[in-house]
């Protein structure tokens, strides 16, 4: 292990843990130290050592090792303070917010919008676009876009040092890139625009990975920020997104720097540590299940050690947002009024496919009909009280890959915590998970203010929905998408209330239907009156 991570360490109290400088002194000098941690912890569950301090000592060290990384004199993690009224017009504006969930008026948040419109805040434009987005109000966002666009994308702005509006400006763009076809930068107009609005999506996604925070394990709702945890998980996975996306325009913009698998890898590992360290992800995260795979997809004769990987990564990504940076201030990435209508034209072409509705199974009409001649009427989903906020502002239910990219970290219990690892094993992360049962076993015992959720059987028709004969997070369970699979599962098991284990048919009961990615609200019918437990 290099000194200089040593001698960090040395000055945090935590470091005492007993065994661990020992173990460190014996690593790579190449090795990141998240990974040596993660090592360290295995051996001690291996030895059968590890206690519930020594596993929240080794968290810290996780947090205290990224918390580095924010130090350097880069001018992406660099913040000159303002002094403005903004954090109190955001914490106004998200209050009021609130009243705009229970309906699906578009003319309600278009008034919320002009209420705040002189601030041109980013973060409050950000929130509009999303909900305007959620509403399917395409000619709204196209025509508020048209607005505050080109400030957007200038330099000098206000912005870049505060916490609240360098969020918002972070998801805006994000958003903007994701209306984006990748092979259409390559187009002579939209090319450069394309370009632009890439380079600056990566650079204020970093600023908020990066930024200087002292309380990095606080736990904030939607509406309380400075950034925290949840929003860099959420920046970094977009970052991802963003990578995996334009591949090839990336490789020719990193010379001198790891490859773009190698910023991927890192950026996994790095969002595993953060999730890890901050207890929203178990040990064996998705996120660093995602690293391993991504770094054995690597087909280069000359990549190297994993562990060399993550650590030049993380440190190659602050440079190539610094590379970036330096076009930004110059205002390079700038847009005219020409390219502000060229981009808005391009933009109300990609919403108007997406007017189209959600792709349905072929076998569709079998999956209604049997569903309601067994009298399946809704499926179901429990949650606890305080997550019902984010539902109602997500305008509907996200999968747990989701709620991490878009900076939610659920209220849930360790049982619950236990099951997103699961989840990791077989690739069902990004699934809301519905159950057939309304009186589930696994509500049996919790601790908490749970709402049951009631759901449209019209999910089931999604061409990307699967259906599970039994618990899905059981080893031995059983899943696909057709008519067939949906047959596996045990209807007259899942309308019986079973609590205890020894049943036969225990595992049968909590059968699951799994949406992907989101469910919206219109399929929810007690959203607001659930059923409370």
């Amino acid at each position: 292990m290099q000194i200089d991570e040593l001698d960090i360490l040395e000055r945090v109290e935590a470091y005492k843990l007993k065994g661990l400088p020992d173990f460190l002194e014996e690593r790579p000098s190449s090795e990141d130290l998240g990974e040596s941690l993660d090592l360290y912890r295995r051996r001690l569950i291996e030895l059968n050592l590890l206690n519930e301090n020594d596993d929240a000592i080794i968290r810290g060290l996780h947090l205290h090792h990224q918390a580095r990384l924010l130090k350097g004199g880069n001018p992406i993690n660099i913040v000159e303070s303002t002094d403005t009224n903004e954090s109190y017009v955001v914490k106004a504006f998200c209050a009021e917010l609130h009243s705009v969930f229970g309906n699906n008026s578009i003319s309600s948040v278009i008034d919320l919008y002009k209420k705040y419109t002189t601030y041109n805040n980013m973060y409050i434009n950000s929130e509009i676009i999303e909900q305007l987005y959620k509403l399917k109000a395409f000619d709204e966002i196209t025509l508020l876009l048209r607005t505050f666009i080109k400030s957007l994308y200038q330099y000098s702005n206000n912005y870049w040092d505060s916490q609240e509006s360098c969020y918002g400006a972070a998801m805006l763009v994000n958003r903007i890139t994701s209306f984006f076809i990748s092979s259409d930068i390559e187009k002579e107009r939209i090319g450069g625009i394309i370009k632009s609005t890439v380079k600056l999506s990566y650079i204020l996604l970093s600023r908020v990975i990066f930024w200087p925070e002292e309380t990095i394990l606080a736990k904030r709702t939607f509406y309380d920020l400075p950034i925290s945890h949840e929003h860099r998980i959420a920046a970094i996975l977009k970052r991802i997104d963003l990578l995996e996306k334009f591949h090839i325009y990336f490789k020719d913009l990193i010379p001198g720097l790891s490859s773009v698998d190698t910023l991927i890898v890192s950026d996994y590992y790095l969002a595993h540590e953060l999730s890890f360290g901050s207890s929203t992800l178990g040990r064996n995260s998705e996120f660093k299940r995602d690293a391993r795979n991504k770094y054995k997809s690597i087909n280069d004769g000359n990549i190297r050690p994993y562990s060399t990987c993550i650590s030049d990564g993380k440190k190659d990504s602050l440079e190539l947002a610094y590379r970036f940076y330096l076009s930004y201030k110059r205002d390079e990435l700038s847009l005219t009024n020409d390219d502000v209508e060229t981009l808005i034209r391009y933009v109300i072409e990609t919403l108007n496919h997406l007017k189209s509705s959600i792709p349905l199974k072929s076998d569709r009409d079998k999956i209604l009909d049997y569903l309601k001649s067994n009298d399946i009427e809704y499926f179901y989903h429990f949650t606890e009280e305080a997550n019902l906020v984010n539902i109602r502002k997500s305008r509907g239910l996200f999968s747990q890959r989701e709620c991490l990219s878009n900076s939610i970290i659920p209220k849930t219990s360790g049982e619950m915590r236990h099951l997103r690892n699961k989840d990791a094993e077989f690739f069902l992360e990004d699934y809301v998970r519905l159950s057939f049962c309304k009186r589930h076993p696994l509500i049996e015992g919790r601790s908490g203010n749970l709402v049951l959720l009631k759901f449209k059987i019209d999910v089931a028709l999604f061409e990307s929905t699967l259906f599970s004969d039994r618990d899905a997070a059981l080893d031995e369970h059983e899943h696909g998408n057709r008519y067939e699979d949906l047959l596996k599962v045990r209807l007259d098991a899942t309308k019986r209330t079973i609590t205890d284990a020894n049943d036969p048919d225990f595992a049968y009961c909590q059968a699951e239907i799994m949406v992907k990615s989101f469910i919206p609200q219109e399929y929810i019918v007690n959203l607001y009156d659930p059923e409370f437990l």
